[in-house]
This record gives C-alpha cells, sequence and structure tokens, in this order.
C-alpha cells in the first residue's frame, strides 16, 4: 500500500532538517542529474535511514547506456520504493517515438520488477492540462490516443500480449492556481474526474492507477498577475493546501513540485519560480511570501492540540498528517 503522502522534486540536502516528509522524487542522470551510481544509491539509502521512501524518475535517454547501468547495478533498483520510467513522453506522438519508447520502457519495468516484483512502476508523467478548456479537452484526448497507441506497439512484443495501459499506473502533472480567486476552482479535482472516467474506476480506487508525480501553482500564462505579489502569493498558499487536500481526500499519491524556489534560463533570460515551500536559499518561507515578517499564522488542530504554523513547508506536511485547518483559512490568507 503506497501512502497519499507529499514528496519533492528537488530533494532537501539534509533529510532530517524537514521532520515528518515521506517521500521524495530524485531523478536518474538521463534527466540531468549529475548523481550517478554509486552515489545515488548512498543519497537514497541516507533517505531510508530517516525514514524517507524514494521515487525515482528514469528519463527516457540513451537506453544503450542505460541498459549498462540497470543491467549491472542492480542494487539501485533494489533500495527503491517506486519507478517513473520516461516523462511528459506524449509530446513526442510519431510511430517511431513510440517505437522507440517502448523499447525503452519494456526494458525499464520489466528490469525493475526482475528486481523487486512489488515496486510500483509510473509509465511516464503527462503534460499538464486545464480540463474546463477547449484546448485541454484536445490535447486530454490526445493523451488516451497516445495510450491507445502505446498500446498497439506493446503488444507486438512477445512478452507483452496481453499488455492494457488501463491496468498501468501514469504520472501526472497538474499546474494550476487550484482554489483561486475562486475556493471552487479546482483543475486537480476534474483531472481526477476524467482520469477516473478514462481507467473505468471510481475516484477511490484512482490512487492504484494515477500517480500526481508534479504539483504545483502557477504564475505564468495562468491569468495570474505576474506582476502583482499578491496575486502570486496568494495563488500559491491556496493552491499548496487545495492540493493537499484533494490529494487526500481520494487517496491518490501526490508529489508537491519543489522544495525551493528556483531560477531557470528561458528565451534568453533568466525567470524567477516562486513554486517552493521553502526561498532560493533552502529557507522556511512564510505562508504569505508577499508579506514577510508580517505575514499571518494559521492555527492548525492536531491530535487533539493546537499548532501555530507560520511557513509552508510545516503547513505540508502538517496537513498530511491529519492536522486540520481553522475554518476561516481563506480570509486569514487573503486579507
Amino acid at each position: 500500500m503506497v501512502d497519499q503522502v507529499p514528496g519533492f522534486l528537488q530533494k532537501f540536502s539534509s533529510p532530517d532538517s524537514r521532520p515528518g516528509l515521506s517521500w521524495v522524487r530524485l531523478t536518474y542522470w538521463t534527466c540531468g542529474n549529475t548523481n550517478h551510481f554509486p552515489a545515488l544509491v548512498s543519497t537514497i539509502n541516507n533517505y531510508h535511514a530517516h525514514g524517507i521512501r524514494v521515487l525515482l524518475l528514469i528519463c527516457h535517454g540513451d537506453l544503450q547506456s542505460i541498459r549498462k547501468d540497470l543491467g549491472t547495478t542492480s542494487s539501485l533498483l533494489s533500495v527503491l520504493d517506486a519507478v517513473q520510467c520516461g516523462n511528459e513522453e506524449e509530446t513526442q506522438n510519431t510511430p517511431a517515438a513510440i517505437t522507440n519508447f517502448v523499447e525503452f520502457y519494456n526494458y525499464c519495468e520489466t528490469t525493475a520488477h526482475s528486481v523487486r516484483s512489488d515496486i510500483p512502476v509510473l509509465l511516464g508523467a503527462f503534460t499538464p492540462q486545464v480540463v474546463d478548456s477547449p484546448d485541454g479537452q484536445a490535447h486530454l484526448q490526445a493523451q488516451i490516443g497516445y495510450l491507445n497507441s502505446l498500446q498497439i506497439a506493446m503488444r507486438l512484443l512477445p512478452s507483452q500480449t496481453e499488455w492494457d495501459w488501463h491496468q498501468q499506473r501514469v504520472g501526472l502533472v497538474d499546474s494550476w492556481h487550484n482554489g483561486y480567486p475562486d475556493p471552487n476552482d479546482n483543475n486537480l479535482l476534474d483531472l481526477f474526474n476524467y482520469w477516473a472516467g478514462m481507467f473505468q474506476v471510481s475516484l477511490s480506487d484512482l490512487g492504484k492507477h494515477l500517480w500526481v508525480t508534479e504539483g504545483s501553482g502557477c504564475f505564468q500564462g495562468c491569468n495570474i498577475d505576474v506582476n502583482s505579489s499578491y496575486q502570486v502569493a496568494v495563488s500559491h498558499i491556496l493552491t499548496l493546501i487545495t492540493d493537499v487536500q484533494t490529494a487526500k481526500q481520494y487517496a491518490v499519491p501526490f508529489f508537491y513540485f519543489s522544495s525551493k524556489d528556483f531560477v531557470q534560463y528561458e528565451h534568453k533570460h533568466n525567470v524567477f519560480y516562486p513554486m517552493g515551500v521553502l526561498d532560493s536559499d533552502g529557507n522556511p518561507k512564510p505562508l504569505r511570501s508577499d508579506l514577510g515578517a508580517a505575514s499571518p499564522t494559521l492555527m492548525l488542530s492536531c491530535s487533539g492540540s493546537k499548532v501555530s504554523v507560520s511557513d509552508q513547508a510545516r503547513l505540508l506536511t502538517d496537513l498530511y498528517h491529519d492536522c486540520t485547518l481553522p475554518s476561516n483559512y481563506q480570509n486569514i490568507l487573503t486579507k
């Protein structure tokens, strides 16, 4: 049974710096991580020593190198708790690309299961979509078309003649201002409803087929004024809360996108992404990042006691440990 617990794409430098964190999502070197075996095994063992489980993302790269690494370092696979084979592969939706990915995924999955038969393996992760939009609906249908094409290609393999994507686990990326400005707006829940229909399962069983491998708010190209520090900060914290509440309610594993704010080079200039629960130096961020020291606090109810929470990382882990928010938390965070 996989817990619906929080994780982070960017790992903490010290696992014991964030008590209560139960999972992290790390990346293999094919995703740009310079942490090769055996350093990666050492990192994973360090997380395990602190009671933290690891989902490892293996991007679709040089299959020959991956075969060499995974074929000779089974100890890496043996210490993992889950594996994600591929990421946003549906963007390469051509017959040649699908054939190439089938070879990669089949090797990744079968190798993982040969080392540990019970390890969860994710069939990549799909790019974020907004359900309630014409483009979103078209792209969601294209993702189903990709899975259908993948199924046809997989069944051409002698060992996979009965392969059915409906029996797999898939990853999902969601980046939208869930819960803002209307508390009832929840694209993550809309995606859950859509994929439950596609898998033909109830929402309560969706976590057996779907993991949110990257979940975050957004601030570019999504009706948020990037020049308004208020809108960016408020949409961010309300999205964090809405996402955790939604993932917990339906028992869907959810990995928050980033532990820290970061800068990424795009279109010939640096773009600052205020999407972490820590600042870019790894320090705790207040609940309202635009207010700094004047940011409000929330009084949570945790196992019969009251806990005052003033930073985002603590809020995230406390919410996952069944602490409840005050009824007026939205007013506190938006005033």
